[in-house]
């Protein structure tokens, strides 16, 4: 789901970017977009290589996932929000459209690598490369499929709309469904291993005993 929604948000932003400000859109040319693509590309950069370390140290790693997945999610659901201040100072708008970027980007690629740490953890070494590898595959077909979705979408919501909010809105719906739904697993999974440690400690004591 997040890799479908990522690259189906990378394809709508684009879009979005060139899009006519009539239209909800930024009104931007190709060297624009451009630009803010590589400065956006140095703050998710850094924000990836200084949080992630100290945030996957602090929280276990399920919880880091879900808790990036879910800061994703509501930064692509208020995207297209950042077309109300366009008509405001130029380098306002660039600001707070590679600030939107980066808390869209990063949060999304820091829980891939979370994504990775827990499927390595989830199985044993002998498995690890088919489990890696199936889960590469999954993931790439979600990245094939999204721009065949994404880009007609947005031309319809653009269209239709006048305001191409319709295409965040789902996909950063998808991702918010992933992190809650990852909350609500993780959730019942520490029930499951708190009941199973204290019926192996009342067993052990039991043991003792006799």
């Amino acid at each position: 789901i997040n890799s479908f929604a990522g690259m189906a948000f990378d394809e709508g932003f684009n879009l979005w970017a060139i899009a006519t400000i009539e239209k909800g859109g930024l009104g931007w040319n190709s060297t624009e977009l451009g630009i803010c693509s590589t400065s956006s590309a140095i703050s998710i950069t850094t924000l990836i290589l200084t949080i992630y370390p100290t945030l996957s140290r602090c929280i276990e790693i399920e919880w880091t996932f879900t808790l990036l997945t879910f800061i994703s999610s509501i930064s692509m659901l208020t995207y297209p929000l950042i077309a109300i201040y366009n008509n405001n100072d130029p380098l306002y708008v660039w600001i707070i459209v590679v600030t939107g970027l980066s808390f869209c980007k990063a949060p999304a690629s820091m829980a891939f690598s979370s994504v990775a740490v827990i499927l390595n953890r989830s199985t044993s070494k002998t498995k690890r490369g088919k489990v890696n590898g199936f889960s590469m595959f999954i993931g790439s077909i979600g990245k094939c499929i999204a721009p065949l979705i994404s880009a007609p979408l947005f031309a319809w919501s653009i269209d239709k709309v006048d305001f191409p909010f319709l295409t965040f809105l789902i996909f950063g719906s998808l991702m918010l469904f992933s992190s809650i739904f990852a909350c609500f697993y993780y959730i019942y999974k520490f029930k499951i291993d708190l009941t199973f440690s204290k019926k192996k400690n009342y067993q052990s004591k039991y043991i003792e005993l006799a």
